[in-house]
């Protein structure tokens, strides 16, 4: 579980990511993501206006160098999109 704060409109907000991820082989992991949004340190939001985005995550290793990561979020609350696809290419620098 990951706990950021992050700038919004000039306050510090609460961001909570978590991510639970089991190995199948040895390329290839399949997990579940969290995503939330939570509110400034000023106001912590009620939870009707928050963002909460679970859902099933792979993680493909096509190359020692390249990482292929998707996802399908679904939105808890209505504040935020009720689905959200999401597709990452990541490339490893240094050794």
């Amino acid at each position: 579980m990951i706990l950021y704060l992050v700038a919004v409109k000039k306050e510090l907000a609460y961001r909570l990511d978590s991510i639970l991820f089991i190995l199948l082989i040895k390329k290839l992991i399949f997990g579940i993501e969290y995503y939330s949004g939570l509110g400034s340190f000023k106001k912590i939001l009620p939870g009707n206006l928050q963002e909460h985005l679970p859902g099933p995550l792979i993680d493909l290793y096509v190359h020692p160098m390249w990482e292929v990561n998707g996802g399908f979020l679904f939105g808890l609350t209505k504040n935020f999109n009720q689905h959200t696809l999401k597709l990452l290419l990541g490339r490893r620098w240094g050794k």
